[in-house]
């Protein structure tokens, strides 16, 4: 067994071998340019192999679906034609059924007619007629002996049904073939069902359809039953009538869907076929089908010989290609690809002058090359530029070595100018700091390098001057290196240029000199040669100026903090004298991360810790837990380190835990450089001062709250809209979830009645308070004070517990409603949780319903007061209608009398009758407007806007004017013809300035009265003006002067007649337009009436 398992271990090393050794062989084949451009035409005749696979197997896919359709419709005409053949069986046994030989029965003369007609019809293998016992009568063809169908199908149900009906397919008796039977019922001249008349159909009708459909060699058709048995077939029918076809199982399958179908399988012959069938439907009972197989080679034909042929012409193609492939790769490719790799050699040895060019040809080869020499010319260059960083790392490292020595300022700088110098190979280095003075100048601090009195020269400023604009001034302006590639050529350099290039000087860089991210001077070197200083070279001097930065500030901060050192001992016991001396303020020191220093005796009184405890520990130690999580002692400390200081007032907690509110300063504290030292911490307890404050607060904010609640409930006389907000405003002041409501006595009967609730179901509320019931109620009306309950269910005067358990009631406060010593009503405050109202609390609530008194006490008066109102208004409107029913008729009587209708008049009675006329009349104005004026009260009057033109609508408004007045007084007339179209309602307009018009005349005893009307587009307006010179209104009159009733003399001996609602009248019609009514009068002057209405 060992030596078996040795053998197999051999044998898998070698066979392991010698695959390593087949891969090692492709890789070296392979590894060749010519072998992967062959590897690569193989490559891309892969795809096209697979698409023509793909081609041939889309066209079989194809020619197999229209051979299933073309099978289909071949099956589908066959069936068709069988039918076919059925009606015309039908037609000919009818019609045999009618000749006398057949009726009658007669044997033989029955038997030579149909051998005659069969001879007519060759398309049918047998006629002739069976008696109702089954026995064939006579028959076209000679019988051999006595014949019996009665077991046959279609005479059973010819005999049942007594119609034509048609049979199976079977093999004959009398023929010996299989046909397809038809019967027909044969009748006797009484119309008795006397027998059977059938005919058998000769198959051979399915030759005819192969040859007729021409289809592929080797096609076959087929009648088969339900168990796939073959009944006809053609050709070869003898080989085939009566076996069952090839996979009838899976024929069986699908016959029994009673559908057509389709299926490919071999038949005995070994013939790959594709089958398609339908059902014949020769009756209800039948179950037979019709076929037509396809040789499956004849379906795919054509697809398989285009298959050979692309084939064909891809290897053809495919060869070409490779031979292409072998020789052009020699000529275009590997000739130009040697001569690169021995330009690559060459390069490798050392030899960075080494080019593949000058010449290059066209494509990526030329391309190849021309990138070689740009990389060799990269390289060359990198190397040229890797000298100058060494150079540059060299001067860095030797100036960190003078930083790490230094112990003097200047003198570092000089070191640190003459080390960029030695090592550097640079012409001149120097470090000039800006003062701050007016003039911005640079100062020369040290140098090192050929100078000869340039520095004396330069006269350098860091301002935004032509003198600053040089590299050095932009380095300290910005805080960004600036360089001066060619100091010849660059325009600011130019106050230099003369100075530089006379010493050798050819470029230049300036480095900023920053502390604290603030330039205070810059490092300048400059070179020989004009374009010395790469990007490299400056990130590394920039990195040199950082250190020299950094190595500056170092020393500055060691010489300040020595300095501070002492300052601070000399100044601690001077501040700790008056630290101590502070007894109401905690006043300590922190270090930079907040550990307390020292400890003065005012925070030990307000902290309760002694200065040996707390010294050391960190000041979070004040705060609460909560602040401590969020971070708060940290973003204090940062805070007053980024703003010098910060003012914070929460709260602290003492050594025993207690709590405080404080206000606490902290401020940072820093050295003359500006370096953190520490911070101070100044606390104060603000406790009672807040408290107070507080107090003041909520005592504003109740006042506030009932300056709201007063503004709010009078800016509305109705009850119930007042009520509504009393109780919104209430309850948004309570700091629990309570409820509201308000009942008010009614004066008939002195009950309370629900008036408003808020923030209870008002349907059930006032269903269960709609009478005054209960003792709480009645001892707040009765003893006019406060009740308090604190929890109901307590209490034994409360009787509705299940009304304030559903609404989550507990707690309850009522308060009178007082107004003038009269109790209006409750106002009730629920608690939805227990509460103990505070005296406080009731006395401001107190308040609140003093303010709610008063107000519903005048919503009742103003109720009153519409009442009354509504009262005369009726009343003036029914007076008026009643009082223009007998004026109507003594107008009426009076102008039948004037005009002589009831005899003639004297002259006398003429005038006299004028005068009632015209005191009619003024009667009629009088009646008309008070009529206008309670609708307008009632707001029952409607406006009908219409277009008008406002020129037609002036000249018939003049024309009512044209008669002459009784008074020495003009009418001047003013009207534009540019008037526009205007949609208002023309009555209510013409209404109003008729009453303006007349309220002019009749207070203009002589002069004149102007009617104007113009447009005014920019304020999209019609302006109707009417002025008098009359007697002018008094300055005090003007704001009452359109009120209802309203007259300038009101007493019984005024000289104006009238009621005083014209101008009433107008104004309101005005409003109602969307217009505006403005008067202006002087006494003794006259008046203006202006009428502005929009366009």
């Amino acid at each position: 067994m060992i030596a078996l398992g040795s053998l197999l271990l051999l044998k898998k090393d070698r066979l392991w071998s010698g695959w390593l050794k087949l891969a090692t062989t492709i890789g070296r084949v392979l590894a060749s340019l010519r072998a992967r451009l062959l590897l690569l035409v193989l490559l891309s005749v892969i795809p096209a192999f697979g698409l023509i696979l793909y081609t041939a197997s889309e066209q079989k896919l194809q020619d197999a679906a229209n051979a299933k359709e073309k099978a289909l419709a071949v099956v589908r005409d066959a069936v068709e034609e069988q039918r076919e053949l059925a009606r015309d069986a039908r037609r000919l046994l009818s019609q045999l059924a009618q000749q006398p030989e057949v009726k009658r029965l007669d044997q033989s003369a029955c038997s030579l007619f149909l051998a005659d007609q069969l001879e007519k019809y060759p398309e049918y293998s047998n006629l002739g007629v069976i008696d109702l016992d089954g026995d064939v009568v006579c028959s076209a063809l000679p019988l051999q002996g006595p014949i019996n169908l009665a077991d046959r199908g279609y005479f059973q149900r010819t005999v049942e049904t007594r119609d034509f009906c048609i049979g199976e397919y079977q093999v004959g008796r009398a023929t010996g073939k299989a046909t397809l039977n038809f019967g027909y019922p044969l009748l006797d001249n009484n119309g008795k069902f006397t027998g059977v008349v059938f005919a058998a159909l000769d198959l051979g009708w399915l030759n005819q359809l192969l040859a007729q459909w021409k289809l592929s060699p080797g096609s076959v058709l087929f009648v088969m039953d339900q168990n796939a048995t073959i009944l006809a077939r053609y050709p070869e029918p003898e080989k085939w009538v009566g076996k069952v076809f090839p996979q009838a199982s899976m024929m069986r399958a699908l016959l029994s869907k009673q559908r057509e179908g389709i299926i490919q399988t071999s038949a005995a012959d070994n013939t790959d076929r594709l089958y398609a069938f339908s059902p014949l439907r020769l009756s209800e009972e039948s179950r037979t089908y019709i076929g037509i197989g396809t040789p499956a080679r004849a379906v795919y034909a054509d697809a398989d010989r285009v298959l050979i042929r692309n084939l064909l012409l891809l290897g053809i193609v495919g060869f070409l290609a490779l031979l292409a492939a072998w020789f052009g790769g020699d000529l275009f490719i590997l000739k130009e690809l040697n001569g690169l790799v021995g330009a690559t050699k060459a390069l490798a040895e050392g030899d960075l002058t080494t080019r593949a060019g000058p010449v290059y040809r066209q494509g990526e080869l030329g391309h190849l090359a021309r990138s070689f020499d740009v990389m060799a010319d990269s390289l060359e260059q990198r190397t040229a530029q890797l000298n100058k960083v060494n150079r540059a790392l060299r001067t860095l490292s030797e100036c960190n070595q003078i930083l790490v020595r230094a112990e003097d300022e200047i003198e570092l700088l000089n070191e640190i100018c003459r080390a960029i110098v030695n090592f550097g190979g640079y012409r001149l280095a120097w470090v000039g700091y800006a003062e701050r003075d007016e003039a911005k100048a640079v100062r020369p601090v040290a140098q090192g390098g050929y100078d000869s009195g340039y520095l004396e020269t330069v006269n350098i400023t860091w301002a935004d001057t032509e003198r600053g604009r040089g590299p050095t001034g932009r380095a300290i302006r910005t805080g960004k290196p600036s360089v001066a590639r060619n100091i010849l050529t660059d325009s600011n350099f130019g106050p230099w240029t003369a100075e530089a290039s006379r010493r050798g000087y050819a470029s230049s860089v300036a480095l900023p000199l920053t502390i604290n991210g603030q330039p205070f001077g810059a490092l300048n070197i400059y070179a020989g040669e004009p374009d010395a200083f790469d990007s490299d070279e400056e990130k590394l001097f920039c990195e040199l100026a950082a250190d020299l930065s950094y190595g500056i500030s170092a020393l500055r901060t060691r010489l300040a903090r020595q300095r501070a050192e002492a300052a601070l001992r000399e100044s601690d016991q001077r501040f700790r004298m008056v630290v101590e001396a502070a007894k109401d303020y905690a006043i300590f020191m922190l270090d930079p991360n907040g550990r307390v220093v020292n400890w003065n005796s005012g925070a030990e009184r307000i902290k309760d810790y002694r200065a040996e405890e707390i010294i050391g520990e960190h000041f979070s130690l004040f705060y609460r837990s909560e602040d401590i999580q969020e971070g708060k002692p940290e973003k204090n400390l940062q805070k007053a380190t980024t703003q010098d200081n910060v003012e914070d007032e929460g709260w602290r907690v003492r050594k025993d835990g207690s709590e405080f509110l404080a206000n606490v300063i902290i401020t940072s504290i820093r050295d003359e450089f500006g370096n953190l030292l520490g911070f101070s911490n100044v606390t104060r307890d603000i406790t009672e001062r807040k408290r107070a404050e507080e107090e003041l607060k909520r005592n504003l904010e109740r006042i506030r709250a009932l300056h709201e609640i007063d503004l709010a409930i009078s800016s509305t006389l109705d009850l119930h809209s007042m009520l509504d907000v009393l109780l919104q405003k209430t309850g948004s002041l309570l700091l629990y979830n309570a409820a509201a409501t308000v009942r008010l006595v009614d004066r008939k009967t002195g009950e309370l009645k629900p008036a408003a609730c808020w923030n209870l179901n008002e349907e059930v509320w006032k269903a269960r308070f709609r009478r005054s019931e209960g003792s709480i109620s009645k001892e707040v009306i009765e003893k006019i004070r406060p009740v308090m309950i604190r929890d109901f269910l307590t209490d034994p005067r409360v009787r509705d517990l299940d009304f304030l358990r559903q609404q989550s009631l507990v707690s309850y406060l009522g308060l009178p409603l007082i107004a003038k010593g009269e109790v209006l009503g409750i106002l009730g405050l629920y608690a939805k949780e227990e509460h103990e109202f505070t005296q406080e609390e009731v006395e401001f609530l107190t308040t609140i319903a003093g303010q709610a008194a008063i107000a519903i006490h005048n919503s009742q008066l103003y109720e009153q007061a519409m009442t009354a109102n509504k009262a005369k208004s009726e009343f003036l409107s029914v007076m008026s209608h009643e009082l223009r029913t007998p004026l109507t008729a003594i107008m009426g009587y009076t102008g039948l009398v004037k005009d002589g209708m009831f005899g003639e008049i004297k002259p006398q009675q003429a005038q006299a009758l004028g005068k009632v006329m015209r005191r009619s009349n003024d009667l009629l104005g009088l009646i008309n407007g008070i009529l206008q004026a309670t609708q307008l009260e009632a707001r029952e009057v409607a406006v009908e806007r219409r277009e008008i033109d406002l020129r037609d609508f002036l000249h018939d408004l003049r024309s009512a004017y044209d008669v002459p007045l009784e008074k020495d007084l003009t009418l001047n007339w003013d009207l534009p013809p540019n008037l526009p179209v205007l949609k208002t309602d023309s009555v209510k307009l013409k209404h109003i300035l008729h009453n303006i018009i007349h309220n002019a005349i009749k207070f203009t005893e002589a002069g004149k009265v102007t009617i104007s009307a113009r447009h005014l587009p920019e304020g999209k307006t019609v302006e109707f003006k009417v002025s008098d010179t009359g007697i002018g209104i008094p300055k005090q009159a003007l704001p009452s002067i359109f009120e209802m009733f309203r007259q300038l003399d009101s007493s019984e001996t005024r000289l104006y007649e009238g009621a005083g609602l014209g101008l009433y009248i107008a104004k309101n019609f005005t409003e109602l337009l969307g217009g505006r009514l403005d008067v202006e009068s002087e006494v003794g002057q006259g008046s203006s009436f202006t009428v502005r209405m929009p366009v």
